[in-house]
């Protein structure tokens, strides 16, 4: 064999890997699409769960803010409420406080007979 032959089928066997390869790498590049639909179309399918999953706890989070809004409206007008008593209260206290009222009097309060060395339990029980 002579050289020349032999880089001509050399040149061939090349030729031939190289279409195999070509082929392989279409096969891949075939497989890989496929693959990122599978992926894009999974990740499509959850994004619209989790979407909806997402606006579900919204939702609820936004009857829940309405309803604290409303309860803590309705404390406010009851705490205005206990506000506007206590001041009538205090009033009413202050004003009956100032009627009922009594001015000092001296008191009569009958002192101990001056201690002689004996008592009898007549002069105590009449004491107490």
């Amino acid at each position: 064999m002579t050289v020349g032959i032999q880089a001509k089928e050399s040149k061939r066997d090349v030729r031939e890997t190289l279409k195999e390869v070509e082929g392989r790498t279409d096969e891949l590049n075939s497989m890989k699409e496929k693959f990122r639909e599978f992926v894009l179309v999974s990740l499509n399918s959850n994004l619209k769960v989790m979407q909806g999953f997402l606006n579900s706890t919204a939702d609820k989070l936004n009857v829940r803010d309405d309803t604290l809004e409303t309860t803590m409206a309705d404390l406010k007008e009851q705490v205005e409420e206990f506000k506007k008593e206590l001041i009538v209260y205090k009033i009413a206290l202050g004003n009956g406080m100032l009627a009922s009222r009594l001015k000092q009097q001296k008191m009569d309060v009958l002192k101990p007979k001056e201690f002689k060395g004996k008592r009898t339990t007549m002069d105590v029980d009449n004491f107490i």
